[in-house]
């Protein structure tokens, strides 16, 4: 787990105060969504690659958790930059920061039908792309996944980047999305495509509860042997 089990953001001791252990509740429901999501997202993708058959949930399968990550993601950014007094600007939420753009913008679909996606014929939900690597064969499987229907062109534009990140998976590496998100302002919106990581949003998170953690057991050392909250009953 991202959040160690005996780690006080899951187990917190009783002298904390209530609204002290809520914010430790909703760091710790979103970072846990966060990674049940990810290891569903990344078998989905393992299992599509190898697939004869797509059927029609396949792909909104795969969205729904995308789409999932990358808002339990901003979610606990903006409870952490509020209630740790960590900048919105620190170099850890850099992947994050994309992901609140991406999500802020599909919040207003609505609008961005007419401004940006039919007019350049954009996925509806984004577009996805990984690698599926075979070890015993030493062959790599370049794949994609495109949302919606093109209507003004032959076929979809999809491509790559070259950015290397780390992964612990074996099997599926590089898992990048690509979505529109307003680079402008409200005022002066500039609708540009968005590319996430979301093995980095992952490690970044994982970074960050790491802190967390560390600081939590220097200062609550002394709790050790206290009573703890009870938890999800």
């Amino acid at each position: 787990m991202i959040i160690p089990l005996n780690s006080y953001i899951r187990k917190p001791p009783i002298v904390l105060q209530p609204k002290q252990v809520v914010i430790f509740n909703a760091i710790r429901y979103s970072v846990d969504i966060c990674q049940l999501c990810y290891e569903r997202l990344v078998r989905e993708l393992e299992i599509i690659t190898d697939k004869n058959n797509i059927t029609q949930e396949d792909f909104p399968n795969i969205f729904s958790d995308l789409w999932s990550i990358m808002n339990h993601a901003v979610i606990f950014k903006n409870i952490v930059c509020k209630y740790f007094q960590v900048l919105e600007s620190d170099k850890s939420f850099f992947e994050i920061n994309k992901a609140k753009k991406l999500r802020n913008s599909q919040q207003h679909i609505e609008d961005r039908i007419s401004e940006i996606l039919s007019l350049n014929d954009l996925p509806i939900y984004g577009f996805l792309t990984w690698f599926r690597n075979y070890p015993n064969s030493n062959e790599t499987i370049i794949n994609a996944i495109y949302s919606g229907t093109v209507t003004n062109k032959k076929r979809a534009s999809i491509h790559f980047t070259n950015t290397i990140i780390q992964n612990e998976n074996p099997l599926i590496q590089k898992i990048e999305f690509t979505g529109v998100a307003n680079n402008g302002t409200r005022k002066d919106p500039v609708f540009e495509e968005e590319h996430i990581y979301i093995e980095q949003l992952i490690n970044d998170i994982k970074g960050l509860i790491s802190h967390f953690d560390k600081q939590l057991k220097e200062q609550l050392s002394e709790f050790n042997n206290v009573e703890k909250h009870v938890s999800d009953f």
